[in-house]
């Protein structure tokens, strides 16, 4: 390497290191509020969710009509999957309301 092109290098990395930003300073905090929304809370079990169906291809090197017939079972099986898993999460989805907080009587 050169001795010019070594002194701009040292020049350069001395100029970012002028630049470095010191740490924040925090000035002040805002108050905590609490918000109050409905939540989703799925209660599906890992357990129940199916896993995807084995496949019905035939091997490489099959006739066009075996490859397409075992297109359209997979088709099927994953379509009828996708169902079952929609109907299991929708039937299980429950939206819970916010409980309403009770002001104090005078």
């Amino acid at each position: 390497m050169s001795r010019a092109l070594h002194t701009m290098i040292v020049a350069a990395v001395s100029a970012l290191a002028g630049c470095a930003t010191k740490p924040a300073v925090v000035v002040g905090s805002a108050p905590a509020v609490e918000v109050k929304v409905p939540v989703v809370q799925p209660c599906i079990d890992p357990a129940a969710v199916e896993s995807l169906p084995e496949t019905a291809m035939p091997p490489r090197g099959s006739g066009v009509e075996r490859l397409a017939s075992g297109a359209v079972a997979d088709l099927e099986r994953l379509r009828e999957l996708a169902r079952r898993q929609r109907d299991m999460l929708l039937g299980c989805a429950q939206v819970q309301q916010p409980q309403p907080t009770e002001k104090a009587k005078p």
